[in-house]
């Protein structure tokens, strides 16, 4: 069963999720925690949306994000996934 079509309207508070493939860990050390953290900060600021809170564990991150009126989240996810993976990763962490 697919989940239901988000509503976008401004003011929404989104709670946003990601986990790493088969739980693996997403960060490799506290460096790659940073970079993460500079690399939110980066989407946050360029896509004029408000972050309330945030929270990254071994193998998922949690954010609470506000909608501004010229912007979606649609885009979070792969903007963040890519940018993470082009900028920070590199490679797979994981066994």
């Amino acid at each position: 069963m697919s989940r239901p079509l988000r509503l976008e309207f401004p003011g929404a508070l989104w709670h946003v999720t990601s986990r790493g493939n088969e739980r693996r860990d997403i960060y490799r050390d506290d460096r790659d925690r940073r970079n993460f953290r500079d690399l939110l900060g980066q989407v946050v600021t360029q896509r004029r949306w408000v972050l309330h809170a945030y929270v990254l564990m071994s193998n998922h991150y949690l954010c609470s994000l506000k909608r501004t009126r010229r912007t979606s989240l649609a885009a979070f996810a792969p903007s963040t996934a890519s940018m993470l993976k082009d900028r920070m990763l590199g490679d797979a962490v994981g066994p």
